[in-house]
């Protein structure tokens, strides 16, 4: 690689800043990371009434350099632009020095062996409410802040930085605060002996990456299709059953079980008439004696012995013939 090209580049040139091999420094583009959205943490007390104390940024978290940075493009919705960030938005806070939220920018900047740094700045044109810069290189690890590169609302630039930088890569966070709300900006170029570096320029892109502008930016992945709901089988009407009528039983009513007892039965007759049955159980041993009288045979029997009565009395009525 001729030069620090951005994440996701795959073939560009330098820019202005020039060929690291060559001679000249180099640094990517701009990326950036926010405090997620109702996790401000709260604002200190003592900050108010200057936007961007330095108190504030105690506060402040710097994410790791391969944590989940987005890249700084035309099409992103809040950092527009890889050279400068251009920010100029509206404020996410509901209240002044009351809550912070702080976004973190990041670009690498390659000092080639036997270059001359005088100066490093960072130029603040626009600048809301307040910054501070941070640089990681092999020297500092864990990062060191000069105590004049903080930078307060409405002004310019912070001071130079230029002592801590080392040959080689040199990782630069500026740390931005937004401490009331109303809007959020920030606007900054990196400038090194008096120069804006510019960062490199794509003309392709590795797989999963799409040009935008001349940055590289992560191809968004579509959304799945989701599945259609499957049609709900009807439930099967249930076919009536059929209605068992109970045979009817002859009303047996029974005396308690003792060696005298009675059993009666009651029966139905064809005309419509009904017999009843009493059988008294006087068996000294206590079982139930046997019902002899059944309701269909009692009432052909009754039947009978009309159909003689009637016989009979005709005969008798009947005149004899002389």
């Amino acid at each position: 690689m001729n030069c620090n090209l951005p994440v996701g580049c795959a073939v560009g040139g330098c820019g202005s800043a020039g060929n690291a091999a060559s001679g000249r420094i180099s640094r990517t583009p701009w990326e950036y990371m926010r405090t997620p959205a109702g996790q401000f943490p709260a604002c200190p007390l003592g900050a108010a009434p200057q936007h961007g104390n330095r108190i504030i940024y105690n506060q402040a978290n710097i994410p790791g350099e391969n944590a989940n940075w987005k890249a700084c493009n035309a099409q992103d919705s809040w950092c527009k632009s890889a050279d400068d960030l251009g920010i100029r938005s509206q404020s996410r806070l509901n209240d002044c020095f009351g809550h912070l939220d702080f976004g973190y920018f990041q670009t690498f900047i390659n000092i080639p062996s036997g270059a001359t740094i005088t100066t490093a700045n960072i130029e603040f044109t626009v600048m809301d409410d307040g910054a501070r810069v941070t640089i990681f290189n092999s020297r500092y690890p864990n990062g060191v802040v000069d105590s004049d590169s903080y930078a307060f609302l409405g002004q310019r630039k912070s001071n130079s930085f230029s002592n801590y930088l080392v040959e080689g890569r040199n990782r630069i966070v500026v740390t931005q605060v937004d401490d009331c709300h109303f809007e959020n900006n920030i606007v900054a170029t990196v400038s090194l002996n008096g120069k804006v570096v510019s960062v490199p320029t794509c003309s392709s892109c590795k797989d999963g990456y799409t040009l935008s502008g001349s940055v590289c930016v992560p191809t968004p992945r579509p959304s799945p299709t989701p599945r259609p709901s499957p049609t709900p089988r009807p439930s099967p009407t249930p076919s009536p059953r059929p209605y068992l009528y109970p045979t009817p039983t002859p009303v047996v009513a029974y005396a308690n079980e003792l060696s005298s007892a009675t059993e009666t039965t009651t029966v139905t007759n064809p005309d419509g008439s009904t017999t009843v049955a009493t059988t008294i159980d006087n068996d000294s041993s206590g079982n139930r004696g046997v019902t002899i009288a059944v309701g269909i045979f009692a009432g052909i029997g009754a039947a009978l012995l009309v159909a003689v009565i009637v016989v009979f009395l005709t005969r008798e009525a009947t005149p004899e013939t002389v």
